[in-house]
């Protein structure tokens, strides 16, 4: 019979954790750097593809963001699950875990679990996306005039694959709290990717950028995880320690299933609008959808930040359940992303219309004022569905399971319906209807439950 696993003791003392303005700052400037990058590759795809190609250019990136559905809630799970293992360890000096053995045991399974799920997802972009991205290329007529388009989508599903490698690390590194660590890292690797990709479409490669961005970034983000590597695997385990393993993945099963869901409805609501309207509007509607698609979700990702930069220290108070800082936290990181959010999605706004008003032959590439509208006000009532989320999902739970399969549901028709009457007023309009008529009181609910029960 295997041993026993040896019993946790009391958590340890903490040491003084690094500076929370330092990690906001950190985690800011990555985002940043990600929304400046890709707001240069949009316009630069809106203002020098064909339209056909504009429209195939943001299928593809639309294709990418299925990395959401890859991930299939594994990295939500681990950083909570890790945090939670961080209350018996803490970062000595030389930059070494220090801690009970049991605790260094537990996360090492955590960081191997984690690189298992990166190996198969890995697999599952290839195996999955990549015939899917061929089939919508095939789907319209204009998709013959892209050459090469079936080298093409090869290599973008192949550098999706790359980095869902290179991200298993990463993750749990930010888990034990050294954020400012990791998002430092990817500011840098993010910066020399859109660099290159950006080079690539000024260049005339274009369609080629978003494959060199994800694979700098997928390889990026390997080569630091060496460092790091030993630190977080720990000493070799006996093979028994196999069979521990298989039941600390089984108990991260149900939630991670859980997270599944919601995961997929998320990437329902952010990314099916391209593909639909590329089948239903055509490639030159669709590079204008994609455009505001872009514009409003570079937003959100800018203004989440203040909320995921805290799950760690989130996931810590909710083990510890100190329920008075973590509500203070979660209030102040919801304050923060929804002010940030409003003041973007304003400038977005005000922006389209001046280069409208300013350059009427632009206009016409660019979304109409209304359908940004509403693509605006959906991606602000999206930041406070995420930003209660998160919180929740640091302590452990998914209980937005309901809400998860009513969406999976509803949204697909609703959006070919909204496009089908109404074209892309239609689209956006039946977006927002459904995420902040719905997803955003629902999301309160749960937060009410939550508080009530815990």
């Amino acid at each position: 019979m295997p041993a026993p696993t040896p019993s946790l003791p009391e958590p340890l003392p903490p040491p003084a954790p690094p500076s929370r303005r330092s990690g906001d700052r950190s985690y800011l400037a990555h985002r940043a750097v990600q929304l400046l990058g890709a707001g240069a590759l949009a316009f630069g795809a809106t203002l020098w593809l064909a339209p056909a190609e504009a429209g195939f250019y943001f299928m593809l990136l639309s294709l990418l963001g299925a990395q959401a559905l890859l991930d299939a809630g594994s990295s939500t799970v681990l950083l909570s699950f890790v945090a939670r293992a961080m209350r018996h360890l803490h970062w000595a000096a030389p930059g070494q875990l220090a801690g009970s053995a049991a605790a260094v045991a537990r996360l090492g399974d955590l960081t191997r679990l984690a690189l298992a799920w990166a190996v198969a997802s890995s697999a599952l972009a290839l195996l999955l996306l990549w015939p899917l991205a061929v089939l919508l290329l095939r789907l319209r007529p204009e998709g013959a005039q892209i050459d090469p388009g079936g080298q093409i989508t090869l290599c973008t599903m192949a550098a999706l694959a790359l980095y869902q490698l290179g991200a298993a690390l990463p993750l749990v590194v930010e888990g034990t709290g050294r954020v400012s660590d990791v998002a430092r890292m990817r500011t840098l690797t993010d910066a020399l990717a859109y660099a290159a990709a950006l080079a690539c479409l000024l260049a005339g490669h274009g369609l080629w950028a978003p494959a060199t961005l994800w694979s700098l970034r997928g390889a990026g983000q390997l080569l630091w995880s060496l460092a790091w590597a030993r630190r977080l695997l720990g000493p070799a385990r006996p093979r028994w320690a196999r069979w521990v393993r298989w039941r600390r993945a089984r108990t991260l099963a149900p939630m991670q299933g859980r997270l599944a869901l919601s995961w997929t409805v998320g990437f329902l609501g952010l990314q099916t609008m391209v593909p639909i309207s590329y089948a239903l509007l055509g490639p030159a509607l669709t590079g204008r959808i994609g455009l505001g698609l872009f514009l409003t979700n570079g937003v959100l990702m800018l203004a989440t930040a203040a909320v995921a930069s805290r799950a760690p220290e989130l996931g810590r108070l909710g083990a510890e359940r100190a329920w008075g800082r973590f509500d203070a936290l979660a209030a102040e990181a919801l304050r923060r992303s929804l002010g940030l959010a409003v003041a973007g999605h304003a400038l977005a706004l005000m922006g389209v219309i001046a280069a409208g008003l300013l350059a009427p032959d632009l206009a016409a590439r660019l979304p109409a004022p209304v359908w940004l509208a509403c693509l605006a006000l959906s991606s602000l009532a999206s930041t406070a569905i995420q930003a209660i989320a998160t919180a929740l999902r640091a302590c452990g739970q998914e209980p937005f399971l309901a809400a998860t399969l009513w969406g999976a549901a509803m949204l697909p028709p609703a959006l070919l319906a909204g496009a089908s009457g109404w074209g892309a007023a239609g689209l956006c309009a039946a977006h927002l209807l459904l995420n902040a008529g719905i997803g955003l009181p629902w999301a309160l609910l749960l937060r009410r439950r939550f508080e009530q029960t815990r």
